[in-house]
């Protein structure tokens, strides 16, 4: 990685300022090649300056021939950040190459970047986020329900140019919705702005490749995550197949702890359910990039109210209150994002409803969001949504055909309890469901507190899964005493999958080689901060992973040095299981979508669009067997 961060720095001081690669290019070449061939060493240190004498004598056998443009122009990374680095200088900007590598923008730049951003972004108003939901709409995906945003998945593409930042540009407009337009020219400034935006988030590079995945050190993992959250806050917007959401919300909040909650103005969950639903139908009748105008008077029909409570209903409950992402400028933070709780964007008297896709989700979050800040007291996730959430989802599969154990188990001397087991002829699958959320602190790059948010999102149920594998592998039988029934699993030679799945999705954090490569280096490193007093917010990560790793050990999946640890472990998001379960009628086919993507490694990193690439690749493969 060090020596492909230095390939790609003298790239970028070659296209940017013509400074002269050689000799360092083809020393750097000389080492680049001696790794892929020995890529993993023991030693805690390396003699860099012996390897890069070595380099430098056989440097010239290393030589690909290429003249320097021709070498770099087909980097993807080196083309796109070059590319906005001529183009914000072109317009008066400074940005720095330092010797010490990167980019350096300085602190008086990146103001006149924000400035300059919200100036235009305001003289557009609304016509922003009606243009950059325009934008997304050949990017939907009916089969998923969602827009197809964030990484292209290419790191090698002829002149490249930089994505366009389309999430950060929509959650932009949506800041400003409230402005009506006062730009004289605005096809123009539009044009200036998409720009202004595509260059300086590409200062920002914030993509992390596969291969930065594969070889990444423990000492790299952190830094990957902080890049991965803010990446999702930046190029990605959150999202929900609308009847997905529905069938979340519908059967959470008509389970009786929910169903009886009452706020302190006498609305019932009923009312709150009736409404969340009727908008649910309402964007499954929209186009998937429009805004829509969500009537008072449907929300009145619903919720059996008067025209006067049911617009406060609306206003308190599924509006934002004031301007929406009203804090957020750039560089963004999804700290300072949001529209992803709340649907509706008031308009004086009028309500409108953000594009489906977006509008899904957040119906859900502020549907369930009333039902915790109506709950008696501060432990609504433990006391409502723990288990609400672990009956859902044992719920859900059972209504697809699938045979769900769950309950007490024993064998020998040890004991626990599984959230949720799935065999098959093939498969023992170990479910642990956890309805720990990732914090806004944590998506904005908080590693601190992004840790602690995943010792108790990911680490804790693989530790939790992996310890019933352990116990399994040793006893070959566990016995397991559900609500009314008592079920034996015997493990006879099966393979055994350990997968968590979470109320809120992780983004590219789900992403299994993320995952492997994470719950490896916390296996076989220690995190220690910075600051001394924040070292006991990683105390549950640590346990958690001694806890793992010594499962792990005694599962015989303990093989951390491996070029992919940890390769029967996943992490899912709850919308990303009923998307498994839509192709499910059984336990065989449960476990079929779930090896679908099992051998898929892309750079898109992103659940939904490995998954849909792979189902029609082997819908191509039956049709043409």
């Amino acid at each position: 990685m060090e020596v492909r961060g230095f390939i790609a720095d003298l790239g970028l001081r070659f296209m940017c300022d013509q400074s002269s690669p050689d000799p360092y290019r083809d020393v750097a070449f000389a080492l680049q090649d001696a790794l892929k061939e020995r890529g993993h060493s023991a030693e805690p240190t390396s003699n860099w300056t012996y390897a890069v004498q070595l380099a430098f004598t056989h440097a010239a056998r290393f030589r690909t021939g290429l003249p320097a443009d021709q070498q770099w122009i087909a980097d993807t990374r080196v083309t796109s950040l070059s590319k906005a680095i001529r183009s914000l200088r072109g317009l008066g900007y400074q940005i720095d190459l330092p010797a010490s590598g990167g980019v350096n923008v300085p602190d008086s730049e990146v103001q006149r970047l924000a400035d300059e951003i919200a100036g235009l972004s305001a003289s557009l108003g609304r016509a922003l986020a009606s243009s950059a939901a325009g934008a997304m709409g050949p990017h939907y995906s009916k089969m998923t329900g969602r827009f197809r945003l964030g990484r292209v998945g290419q790191t090698i593409q002829i002149d490249a140019p930089p994505e366009r930042p389309l999430a950060y540009l929509y959650h932009l407009g949506l800041r400003y919705f409230a402005h009506q337009p006062t730009a004289s020219k605005p096809e123009e400034t539009l044009a200036r702005l998409v720009d202004l935006v595509t260059w300086a988030t590409a200062l920002l590079d914030l993509s992390v490749s596969t291969f930065e995945l594969i070889f990444a050190r423990p000492s790299d993992i952190v830094g990957i995550m902080q890049k991965s959250a803010v990446y999702d806050s930046v190029f990605l917007v959150a999202q929900a197949k609308p009847s997905h959401a529905r069938e979340y919300i519908q059967w959470i909040m008509s389970q009786e702890a929910l169903a009886k909650l009452e706020d302190k103005r006498g609305r019932t969950a009923d009312q709150i359910l009736a409404v969340a639903l009727k908008m649910l139908r309402a964007c499954e009748r929209v186009a998937p990039h429009d805004f829509s105008i969500f009537a008072v008077q449907d929300a009145a029909f619903a919720s059996n109210l008067d025209l006067k409570p049911a617009a406060e209903l609306l206003r308190e409950v599924f509006c934002h209150p004031k301007d929406v992402n009203r804090k957020l400028v750039y560089p963004p933070s999804d700290n300072d994002i949001d529209a992803a709780f709340r649907p509706l964007v008031a308009d004086d008297q009028t309500f409108v409803m953000q594009p489906p896709p977006m509008a899904s989700r957040a119906i859900a979050n502020a549907a369930l969001d009333w039902c915790k800040n109506n709950w008696p007291n501060k432990r609504f996730d433990d006391e409502a949504m723990g288990p609400l959430f672990e009956r859902f989802v044992r719920a859900k599969m059972e209504e697809r055909g699938v045979n769900v154990l769950h309950g007490e188990y024993k064998a020998g001397q040890s004991s626990g309890e599984c959230d949720a087991v799935v065999e098959t002829a093939t498969l023992v699958c170990f479910f642990e469901l956890k309805s720990k959320m990732f914090t806004r602190a944590a998506r904005a790059g908080n590693d601190v507190t992004a840790l602690g948010d995943l010792a108790q999102a990911l680490v804790r149920p693989q530790a939790q899964a992996m310890e019933r594998h352990a116990v399994l592998q040793e006893h070959g039988a566990i016995s397991l005493e559900g609500d009314s029934s008592n079920s034996t699993i015997e493990l006879n030679g099966r393979e055994v999958l350990k997968v968590s799945i979470t109320r809120g999705e992780l983004g590219s954090l789900h992403d299994r080689p993320f995952l492997q490569h994470f719950l490896r280096a916390g296996c076989v490193s220690t995190f220690n901060t910075l600051d001394p007093e924040k070292q006991s917010k990683l105390n549950d990560l640590h346990v958690w992973f001694e806890k793992l790793r010594g499962a792990a050990m005694r599962a015989g999946d303990g093989d951390f040095y491996g070029r992919t640890p940890f390769s029967k472990s996943w992490s899912i998001s709850i919308y990303q299981l009923l998307l498994l379960l839509e192709r499910t009628a059984d336990n065989e086919t449960l476990g079929q979508e779930f090896l679908r993507t099992r051998q898929m490694i892309t750079p898109t990193r992103d659940f939904y669009t490995e998954y849909e690439y792979k189902l029609q690749l082997d819908q191509f493969k039956e049709a043409n067997q």
